[in-house]
């Protein structure tokens, strides 16, 4: 713009405001970690330096930088309201290279030797990286919390940081500002004019092959609200849309939660490769599960939630950097003791996703498996299903996100060397049994093999809770499937999906969770008891399973 010049422009000052007033990340996010402040690496549009790696015009990274180029290009000339500083091509191979530049720090994610995360204090990040006022930038971010020298942070990928200073002292003032303010671009496209909408859109949609057509601006508008109102939007969800059998939903969905946890316990004891058994126990007993969706029967609190967020009339944008100001005042109150939270605080922290979500997912500083409401519906849920389905289809992903804190922390959860051993001798088998199982679905095994390892364990005891239920085994009439047959055909149907070519070529350069056609011949492969179901455990059969659970 033309009110910037090179000489007023402060790079701290740009940090502060873009992190704690808008939202946006260069560099690093800050986050809550189980009371603590979390960082961790941020600001590129693309996860992994195996995207930047590749500069040929004709290969895959080759066509995907030359797409995210083509997007700098087409919205810097759109948003300039003034002579541009560089031609449009220049500044987008300024901010590709630094980009590159940046995660060229990031540890190869199949290093399993390195250090994933740090714990230690203001002081010594400030040490790390003492080109950031971390003090300061981190008591403007957490309002109201007394920050000093000694405050803890968890740093994730410390390696990254290591190199920051050094990246950041040796980069021109011009660059830094086109970098930071392109990450604020990127932050807001979906929210800016048509023109920029669009481009944005048409990025992600060459990205990853989508073929549906752009959105209209209320669907968008449905979807930003989701995103900002996700308890709200939930709730309404909840109460006046999805049904009249909610609460038997969530019951038998919980009942069935808790019976694979419970196989899931028992089942460690019989892994015989693993001699360290209690960390697992433990972590699986403290286990706890959040069904349906947030502040249910609790209207006053969740209205008491958002008090405090400002909403204007006239200005979606506006609106827009309110909302992110709210999140960011929620999530500092996360640095509070649990038990000095407010219940809204507390309720808020809990549910992580709104009820229209259809996804389960893991938080693994609650160590909680947090299932929406939306996610029950076929062909996870239904209430109609056999038993056997029920169990096959939504105890399945129970039993995979039951167990996937041993994909999220892996060998940091065993003291024993010789643990940790057999874990990496278990997952290299995984890792190379993909190839085998299918040659035109290309991944990096090593990246996905933790994902085999938890999708087993998950698969394991769901049927094992399945058998040890009471009811379910009886044969349908006219049904040529036994029970237990039905029970693994439930499991490959919840995992049929619809994938573009080009997600594919993206899964198998950095994606760290295989196709799901991939992920189902990998589990019930590997499992004994679909070979015994099916009668498939001749030598061949059995040359091929690792023994892994």
């Amino acid at each position: 713009a033309r009110s910037w010049s090179l000489q007023s422009w402060d790079r701290d000052t740009a940090l502060e405001k873009l992190h704690v007033d808008l939202g946006v990340s260069p560099f690093f996010a800050v986050g809550v970690a189980d009371r603590t402040i979390r960082l961790e690496p941020s600001g590129f549009t693309f996860p992994s330096y195996e995207y930047y790696a590749d500069g040929k015009p004709d290969s895959f990274a080759g066509k995907v930088l030359g797409h995210y180029r083509e997007l700098i290009e087409h919205v810097s000339s759109h948003l300039r309201d003034g002579p541009p500083t560089l031609a449009n091509s220049v500044l987008a191979d300024t901010i590709i290279n630094y980009e590159r530049r940046l995660l060229e720090r990031l540890r190869p994610r199949e290093n399993v030797t390195e250090t994933d995360s740090l714990r230690t204090t203001v002081a010594q990040l400030t040490h790390l990286v003492p080109i950031v006022k971390w003090e300061q930038l981190l008591s403007a971010y957490f309002h109201g919390h007394s920050i000093g020298q000694d405050t803890p942070v968890l740093i994730v990928q410390p390696h990254y940081f290591n190199g920051l200073s050094q990246i950041i002292s040796t980069t021109d003032t011009t660059t830094l500002n086109h970098y930071m303010m392109w990450r604020l671009v990127m932050k807001y496209a979906p929210h800016l004019d048509k023109t920029v909408r669009s481009e944005y859109f048409r990025f992600q949609r060459r990205i990853f092959g989508d073929e549906e057509p752009e959105e209209e601006w209320w669907e968008q508008c449905t979807r930003h609200t989701s995103h900002y109102l996700r308890h709200a939007v939930g709730y309404l969800y909840a109460t006046r849309a999805a049904g009249n059998r909610v609460q038997d939903n969530i019951q038998q969905a919980e009942a069935l939660a808790q019976r694979v946890k419970t196989s899931a316990i028992e089942s460690v004891g019989e892994v015989a490769w693993l001699p360290e058994k209690g960390p697992l126990r433990e972590k699986l007993t403290s286990l706890d599960f959040r069904v349906g969706y947030a502040f249910k029967d609790k209207p006053r609190q969740m209205d008491q939630f958002y008090l405090d967020l400002v909403v204007k009339l006239g200005s979606h944008l506006e609106n827009v950097f309110e909302a992110e100001r709210f999140l960011g005042r929620k999530k500092a109150l996360m640095l509070n003791n649990r038990a000095l939270l407010k219940e809204e605080t507390a309720e808020d922290e809990a549910w992580t996703i709104s009820a229209v979500d259809t996804q389960p997912t893991y938080n693994q500083e609650l160590n909680t498996v947090v299932v929406p409401l939306a996610a029950l519906q076929p062909p996870i849920f239904s209430l109609d299903d056999h038993l056997a389905l029920q169990y096959g289809s939504f105890g399945s992903l129970m039993g995979r996100l039951v167990f996937e804190f041993l994909r999220q922390e892996g060998g940091n959860l065993f003291r024993s060397n010789a643990t940790r051993a057999s874990l990496q001798e278990k997952l290299h088998c995984l890792a190379n049994r993909y190839l085998a199982l299918n040659s035109t679905l290309p991944v990096n095994g090593p990246l996905v093999a933790p994902e085999a390892l938890a999708d087993l364990a998950g698969v394991t005891a769901a049927f094992r809770a399945f058998e040890s239920d009471s009811h379910g085994k009886e044969k349908l009439p006219g049904m040529q499937w036994t029970a237990q047959q039905l029970f693994f055909i439930g499991y490959a149907q919840s995992m049929c999906e619809e994938v573009s070519l080009r997600r594919l070529q993206i899964w198998g350069l950095v994606s760290i969770s295989a196709p799901k056609k991939l992920r189902v011949l990998q589990a019930l492969q590997q499992s004994p008891e679909f070979g015994r179901t099916f009668d498939c455990n001749n030598e061949e059969w059995q040359s091929h399973i690792c023994h892994a659970w």
